[in-house]
């Protein structure tokens, strides 16, 4: 490493440090006011223990959400003090062009991006499974709340895969809400089952007026009957059901993979307009967390081709100019990111279109700044 390199280097990570902390301090402090109150009624009880506890599972989430923006405070702050005391000027005097002057700032940012990446894949699931099951079950105890969109997959003897959704589960009820039941042949679908809820009682479930759908080799609808009541095939009783499945941010890739091929399979194949609509949206939704896997860990990359060029400035740059200047910013990346969100979840746009359309933007306004850097 030369040592042009080892100096810009040591100029940015001081002030990535920096922005990770500060960053993370302001995240956790906001996230967490609700925890303190927890923790003041807990007392004695280990309330502080629990809130460390939630921190440390909390970070890896954090620090996916703040690497982008310590990024951005680092090339900032680190390019806009090279600027302003004319060190950019003698290096471009000394022959070294802008583009090596930069590269080493766009590796660092390429590294923390794979290594966020890393952490989003491998660590974050667990960590957020935890750190929500340390919320809901030890501190606010909210067991009380419904369970939503469970899914159960078996195989019978006879090989006919049986697919369950649910749209909630009351624990303390035992009732199952918005049950469908899917049968498939080799593929084929053979039959639906539709209730508004199924009950538990004598260690069963009883679906409530239950709608069957019955279908031919063409999958044109056969045969169709009702019948007051009928039996849900589940063995588990609602403590056993209640089990807190894992929400979309607390699962592997290819967990959300396995999420969203069932439910497209239910959207394909189910004839109810009102199921289908439902489940439409939700597997957008899980598509867009999906790519946002892959997109938010190299926002990293895209803050730093943005916040290079742009801190080539001719003032100096402090710490409260640079950590203001990455706030608006940042503030403009998370907007789009919400409505990249949510045109993604509603099918306007392409899930991956939607996930990666705030990188899109600062990306192509960097590469702009990047090559109107160069020629000056």
């Amino acid at each position: 490493m030369k040592i042009l390199d080892r100096y810009i280097l040591a100029e940015m990570i001081m002030p990535f440090i920096y922005g990770v902390a500060a960053f993370s301090i302001l995240f956790m402090s906001v996230s967490s006011s609700e925890l303190i109150s927890n923790i003041v009624s807990l007392g004695a009880k280990g309330g502080f223990s629990l809130l460390i506890q939630y921190i440390l599972a909390s970070l890896p989430q954090v620090f996916v959400y703040t690497f982008p923006m310590a990024v951005l405070l680092a090339t900032l702050m680190a390019f806009g003090t090279l600027s302003g005391n004319s060190e950019i000027v003698a290096m471009k005097a000394g022959g070294i062009s802008f583009v090596r002057i930069g590269m080493p700032g766009v590796l660092l940012t390429l590294v923390i991006s794979i290594v966020a990446f890393f952490m989003s894949e491998q660590i974050l699931p667990d960590a957020n499974y935890t750190a929500t099951n340390i919320v809901m079950k030890q501190l606010i105890k909210e067991s009380a709340d419904e369970k939503q969109n469970l899914v159960f997959s078996n195989v019978e003897k006879d090989g006919t895969e049986r697919r369950i959704f649910a749209k909630s589960l009351d624990e303390e009820q035992g009732v199952l809400r918005g049950v469908c039941i899917f049968y498939f042949n080799k593929h084929h679908r053979t039959r639906e089952v539709y209730s508004a809820k199924a009950v538990w009682e004598n260690n069963k479930w009883f679906l409530d007026s239950p709608r069957t759908y019955d279908f031919d080799e063409e999958q044109g609808i056969k045969y169709e009957s009702k019948s007051e009541s009928g039996v849900l095939p589940i063995g588990e009783n609602p403590t056993d059901l209640s089990k807190r499945e894992r929400k979309y941010s607390e699962m592997s890739r290819a967990a959300l993979q396995k999420k969203i091929d069932l439910m497209k399979e239910v959207t394909r194949t189910c004839v109810d307009p009102e199921i289908v609509a439902e489940y439409s949206k939700l597997y957008h939704k899980f598509e867009v967390a999906l790519c946002q896997r892959t997109s938010l860990p190299f926002s990293c990359l895209v803050f730093g081709l943005f916040g290079i060029p742009l801190g080539l400035r001719p003032q100096r740059t402090n710490t409260s100019i640079g950590l203001g200047l990455s706030l608006v910013f940042i503030l403009f990346y998370y907007v789009l990111m919400t409505l990249g969100r949510s045109l993604g979840i509603n099918g306007v746009v392409s899930p991956m279109l939607a996930a990666w359309l705030p990188n899109i933007v600062f990306g192509a306004i960097g590469i702009f700044l990047f090559i109107r850097a160069r020629r000056t």
